[in-house]
């Protein structure tokens, strides 16, 4: 299976694949040409996403006891960690203006969603409540995060909408 973010202001779609024995990024033109593995190793990478100029993509990658979130370069190089909790740290959504990210992590408990700046440190919990909540997205202005919530009465996967409000991120 591959999952895809649309361009970034690169032009350049990015991807993931299982074509050998882990999942990898890749990069191609819109038109099919210049695909490119660009992380290359034996280890899991998922959910990479454009920042919104197309310099960077961040990206979950499981380490040795869990997912954290990750930043690179838009051709793979320079790639940092960004998150090192016991917990996993996964669907990495970076804010329109650029310096924030939202992701969802089951490191209170049960999934959550948080934000942390753009360069790593602090997550904030933004929502807490006995359902999941995964796959943040956000909103043109960046006020506001939507997400999936499996419902606690219905038992089906909801759309969300929430304030990122005055987090402090």
């Amino acid at each position: 299976t591959a999952r895809a973010a649309f361009p970034g202001a690169n032009g350049k779609i990015a991807f993931e694949a299982n074509r050998d024995p882990s999942r990898e990024v890749y990069v191609i033109n819109p038109d099919g040409s210049g695909e490119t593995n660009i992380t290359n190793n034996l280890i899991e990478d998922d959910d990479a996403r454009w920042s919104p100029d197309g310099s960077k993509l961040v990206f979950a990658r499981e380490t040795a006891t869990n997912d954290d979130i990750f930043v690179m370069n838009a051709d793979g190089s320079n790639v940092v960690q960004l998150t090192n909790d016991p917990a996993s740290d996964l669907m990495p959504k970076v804010s329109p203006d650029g310096g924030r990210i939202a992701f969802a992590s089951n490191r209170a408990g049960n999934w959550d969603i948080f934000v942390m700046p753009v360069q790593g440190g602090r997550a904030i919990q933004i929502t807490s409540n006995a359902a999941d909540d995964l796959h943040p997205s956000w909103s043109p202005d960046g006020t506001q995060l939507v997400f999936c919530r499996l419902g606690e009465v219905s038992g089906q996967w909801e759309m969300w909408v929430t304030d990122v409000g005055n987090s402090g991120v």
